[in-house]
C-alpha cells in the first residue's frame, strides 16, 4: 500500500492508493475514489483532492449520525446503504453498490434556506439523492419520498435488492 499524504486540506495520492482513514472525510473519499473511480466522478484521477474544510466535516458528521439513526437505510427507498465501503453490502457488484453510497440529503434544500442542522439532514443513497436534484427545482422532501415509494411498488426505481 502506498503512502497517502495529508497536508492542510489537501490529500495527495495516486489511483489505486488505499488509505486507512475510515471515518476521516478526506480519507474516505480518497480511499473509495481511488478504488472505485466510476462511483466518484469528482475524484481527480491524477493527484489531488481539495475539500472545503469545516463544511465537509460537518456534513460528514451529520451524514454519519443520520446513517446510524436510520439503521443504515435510505430515507427514500428504504434500501440498505453503505458508509465506508461498498463491500458492506454483500451479494451485489461494486458497480451496483456505488448507487447505494450514503449521502447527506438536505430535507429542506440549502438554496431554499435550509440549514446543515441535524434535523435537516437525512442519509439517502446516491441514486435517490441525485434523482431528487436532477430537476431544476427539487420536489419537497415528503413528496419525493412518496414518489419513490410509488415507483418502488411499481418496480420502476433502481431495482436493487440487497441480501440481508
Amino acid at each position: 500500500m502506498s503512502a497517502i499524504k495529508i497536508s492542510g486540506r489537501r490529500l495527495n495520492c495516486r489511483p489505486g492508493d488505499v488509505a486507512d482513514l475510515r471515518l476521516h472525510p478526506i480519507g474516505l473519499i480518497a480511499r473509495l475514489g481511488a478504488r472505485y473511480p466510476n462511483c466518484f466522478p469528482h475524484w481527480e484521477r491524477g493527484n489531488t483532492l481539495t475539500l472545503s474544510g469545516g463544511l465537509m466535516a460537518t456534513l460528514a458528521r451529520q451524514r454519519y449520525l443520520a446513517f446510524l439513526q436510520q439503521h443504515g437505510r435510505c430515507i427514500y427507498c428504504d434500501v440498505a446503504i453503505w458508509l465506508h465501503s461498498p463491500s458492506e453490502l454483500p451479494g451485489i457488484s461494486a458497480r451496483r453498490a456505488c448507487l447505494l453510497q450514503a449521502t447527506a440529503e438536505h430535507k429542506h434544500a440549502r438554496c431554499d434556506g435550509g440549514s446543515n442542522s441535524s434535523s435537516n439532514i437525512a442519509a439517502a443513497c446516491w441514486y435517490c439523492n441525485s434523482h431528487r436534484h436532477r430537476a431544476g427545482k427539487p420536489r419537497p422532501f415528503e413528496a419525493f419520498r412518496e414518489f419513490v415509494q410509488r415507483r418502488l411498488k411499481a418496480g420502476r426505481w433502481h431495482g436493487i435488492r440487497v441480501k440481508a
